[in-house]
């Protein structure tokens, strides 16, 4: 995800959008929704865990609970209002 990342700041910087990193908003623009494709929650977890650290979206709770238990995040990620589901 970290290349991920340095590709769509690179491209909010080359179409002029400079203040959505500034405002801490591109830590938003990659969503994880990657429960629902997985064979375990351990792999939930884990991956939804690795996402987190270079981005802020998810709807992983797994992914969550992981970090709050090893890493003593508080909240280590938020969900988004996704109306198309």
């Amino acid at each position: 995800s970290r290349e991920q990342k340095k590709i769509i700041r690179r491209y909010l910087r080359e179409t002029g959008c400079e203040d959505v990193i500034d405002k801490g908003l591109d830590m938003f623009k990659l969503h994880d929704f990657g429960f629902r494709g997985v064979s375990s929650v351990e792999s939930a977890a884990v991956g939804g865990a690795a996402h987190l650290v270079n981005f802020l979206g998810t709807d992983t709770m797994a992914a969550l609970v992981l970090a709050k238990e090893y890493y003593g995040m508080d909240c280590a990620g938020h969900s988004i209002p996704a109306s198309e589901h």
